[in-house]
């Protein structure tokens, strides 16, 4: 199968996040040198239509309120209330109702760890990712749910960076440099790669292949932690993120030394297990050839994936791009912004438990936790009022 070919099946099923992107870009190099695929083709108008990326700019509001599917549609009081398409409610409901005859529906919390993102938030996604199926997004949900409970997910995410990786952040920093920092501005936190300096086998002088694999899974969840932030601190659902890899330096000679191995299996995980979470990838800096490739693949790509991904090689073309997107007091100095490059610390971000929609622990039990926690519970939400409306539990 030609080369253009198999990357656009790959595209198509891969859930094309920054990992999975990159993965396709070194397997590109490697079968051929005939491009890479860094992703950064966003809508020139994607960073300043602020409400787009998080609604489905079809109403319901003429659906009526006793309707069973409404009925359905549980409400989250932290953040304003997402609409959904007709489409989306019938999936839903499906969906729910098939999780509840499993008797899965109420076991939801041990997966649903992302501060006021809703049921209906989280089971949306999967269904998007399964094209509205809901047997194939019921599938791909039970998947998950062993997959975290097989793992230990959460407990991996409240551990350090130093604890899950082995090492501490400072000995791979000089090979893969990834951290969060600022947002854009609809708010979606973004995430920094540079691995233009990839050197596997000098990362594995540090750190092992499974230990990289668990440091990703962290790095994960400490991103989906952040988009909990964002959402309580804006007050509406922001459930996607935005990545920006700079390629500068990347050669084929990154890719070697086990590095396709451990591509391949965060691509895989990310795939599997953080469903519709990219908001788009810019990838600055890329080589010619790649941006190129890139510009004849594209065409071949749904507009919605092609929408989410910005490959280019000259900074004459991304810089408008980022421009549009991100204020310089939160984009990093090295792409021309005004924010120092925050170096992570390697704690784990705090997850907001009194914020996730699942089954709550008495206030009692609540303030206990919060104590031996170190936290302290907020006495009220200032972000969101609850409302009344098609959405509101009665």
């Amino acid at each position: 199968m030609a080369v253009v070919s198999e990357l656009y099946s790959k595209l198509l099923v891969l859930s094309l996040d920054a990992v999975t992107v990159s993965a396709c870009i070194a397997w590109l190099i490697l079968r051929g040198k005939r491009g890479t695929i860094k992703p950064d083709q966003l809508p020139l108008d994607s960073g300043i239509k602020d409400d787009e990326s998080n609604s489905h700019n079809q109403s319901i509001h003429a659906a009526a309120t006793s309707s069973s599917i409404a009925d359905e549609i549980d409400f989250n009081p932290i953040v304003s209330s997402p609409e959904f398409t007709e489409d989306e409610k019938q999936a839903l409901s499906d969906l729910r109702r098939k999780l509840k005859s499993a008797g899965l529906l109420e076991k939801l919390g041990s997966s649903m760890q992302v501060a006021a993102e809703s049921r209906n938030q989280y089971l949306l996604r999967f269904l998007q990712a399964r094209k509205l199926n809901v047997n194939n997004a019921y599938n791909m949900l039970i998947e998950n749910i062993k997959w975290r409970e097989k793992l230990g997910v959460n407990n991996i995410a409240s551990k350090t960076a130093k604890d899950v990786l082995g090492c501490d952040i400072s000995a791979i920093w000089p090979y893969t440099p990834q951290w969060s920092q600022g947002e854009d501005r609809q708010g979606r936190p973004i995430i920094y790669k540079e691995w233009g300096n990839f050197h596997f086998g000098k990362i594995k002088e540090n750190a092992t292949l499974d230990g990289m694999v668990s440091y990703h899974l962290w790095m994960n969840e400490q991103a989906c932690r952040r988009l909990g932030q964002q959402s309580i601190k804006y007050g509406k659902p922001i459930d996607k993120f935005v990545c920006i890899f700079n390629a500068v330096g990347f050669t084929p000679t990154c890719m070697r030394n086990g590095a396709m191995t451990f591509l391949k299996e965060i691509a895989g995980m990310d795939q599997a297990h953080y469903p519709e979470r990219l908001g788009c990838i810019i990838i600055v800096n890329a080589p010619r050839l790649i941006s190129l490739v890139w510009n004849v693949v594209r065409t071949y790509l749904d507009p919605v994936t092609r929408d989410k991904i910005h490959i280019h090689a000259s900074e004459t073309e991304w810089r408008p791009i980022i421009n549009r997107m991100i204020d310089d007091d939160q984009l990093v100095e090295t792409l021309g912004g005004n924010a120092p490059v925050q170096y992570p610390s390697g704690e784990p971000i705090p997850l907001q438990t009194q914020y996730l929609d699942v089954p709550k622990a008495s206030n009692s039990q609540a303030e206990e936790d919060a104590t031996n926690s170190g936290r302290t519970l907020p006495k009220k939400s200032v972000v969101g009022r609850k409302k009344k409306g098609l959405f509101s539990r009665r």
